[in-house]
């Protein structure tokens, strides 16, 4: 059974984006330190991770299937960007950027090393894969439970901890454990979602998106909901920046520390804090956009999220040379930066896709494999 068109997953995924690149482009120096232990663009992982869960949650089909459906596009834009990566490495300075290839070779790079690959924001890819296996294997057959999420909580949090004080940081970040968490509550609204598809229509009429995701919060006015959990947000940013002076949290990438005691404390404290992020602000920028509608401009972008997570520093590297020297910084190179190195790659993005036909390609390939009734 699948649920409706949701709105809010384009204006996640786009925002997820924004903070991602914000972040790869010099935007903390901008802003107070409310976010450490963390760094601001790991929420936008989250967002993605959430948003996948969500989606994943009402699947029907072959567990195989929906690996294959969800991977394909990874898998060919990311190996064929980091070709082309290979060969400019290679004539430029010698260097094949072999670390490259490895989330794409059973999410090698996750383990491999302390480190991230040289295109650093291919380690989601990883990641990814771990997560779609995970949830083929196990994640889908767990009920929505709170003592689940529990379970799932005492996992993420020892696991990263176990890695922070090895200090394999990188291995904390990329390993697909941490993110169970927000994995799990997209698995939940997802259900839930499909429930009250279930409860409201059940000669399965589809109706308009934005009303339908509403539905998924308490019945308070959209308005008052979006105050409320503004509020809250600037709460959490302002009480978390007290805490952060207060205890001297640090910042590192991609982790800084709570310092509390002994290693064994301070790692387990971190691991604590980095989980109770991701769920606060997942949670509060989902209630935020649900019911409100996507448009054109967002939705495009939406659509080319993906090459643009995969290219974007690559390409940040060569373009930026030409016009940062137009701005000292702050928030104007910034603005430049949404619109070069998100808004301009979508576009080639979307020339790419087309030139590719990987929607058809995908399809063809799935007929062969999974027949004539894939899709």
């Amino acid at each position: 059974m699948q649920i409706p068109y949701q709105p809010w997953i384009d204006w996640l995924k786009v925002l997820g984006m924004a903070v991602i690149i914000f972040g790869h482009s010099g935007g903390h120096a901008l802003i107070p330190p409310i976010f450490n232990p963390i760094n601001l663009k790991q929420l936008g992982v989250c967002f993605f991770v959430f948003a996948t869960a969500f989606t994943l949650a009402n699947e029907t089909r072959r567990p195989l299937q929906v690996l294959y459906n969800r991977y394909f596009e990874v898998f060919v834009l990311g190996v064929l960007l980091a070709m082309f990566v290979s060969v400019v490495k290679w004539f430029r300075v010698g260097d094949l950027n072999e670390s490259n290839y490895l989330p794409f070779v059973l999410g090698l790079n996750v383990f491999w090393e302390n480190a991230f690959p040289a295109n650093p924001t291919t380690w989601y890819v990883g990641t990814y894969m771990h997560l779609l296996v995970a949830w083929a294997v196990a994640l889908r057959f767990l009920p929505t439970r709170w003592y689940v999420l529990v379970g799932l909580l005492l996992v993420e949090v020892i696991v990263r901890s176990v890695f922070v004080y090895q200090s394999n940081d990188f291995n904390a970040y990329m390993v697909f454990t941490s993110w169970l968490s927000v994995f799990f509550i997209g698995m939940y609204f997802g259900r839930l979602a499909g429930d009250t598809r279930n409860a409201n229509s059940p000669d399965s009429t589809p109706g308009p998106a934005a009303a339908d995701d509403a539905k998924l919060l308490p019945s308070i006015s959209p308005t008052g909901r979006r105050i409320a959990i503004s509020l809250t947000l600037a709460a959490m940013m302002f009480g978390w920046l007290a805490m952060v002076r207060g205890w001297g949290i640090t910042k590192s990438n991609p982790f800084g520390r709570i310092s509390v005691g002994d290693d064994v404390t301070t790692s387990l404290v971190t691991s604590l804090a980095v989980t109770v992020e991701y769920l606060v602000y997942t949670l509060l920028i989902y209630g935020f956009f649900v019911g409100i509608p996507a448009n054109r401009f967002v939705r495009f972008l939406s659509q080319n999220t993906l090459f643009v997570f995969l290219a974007h520093m690559p390409f940040r590297d060569v373009v930026t040379p030409y016009y940062y020297p137009l701005w000292s910084g702050g928030w104007t190179r910034q603005v430049a930066n949404f619109f070069i190195l998100f808004v301009l790659l979508a576009c080639i993005s979307h020339v790419i896709r087309h030139i590719l036909g990987l929607t058809k390609l995908r399809k063809q390939i799935g007929n062969r494999l999974f027949g004539q009734r894939h899709l």
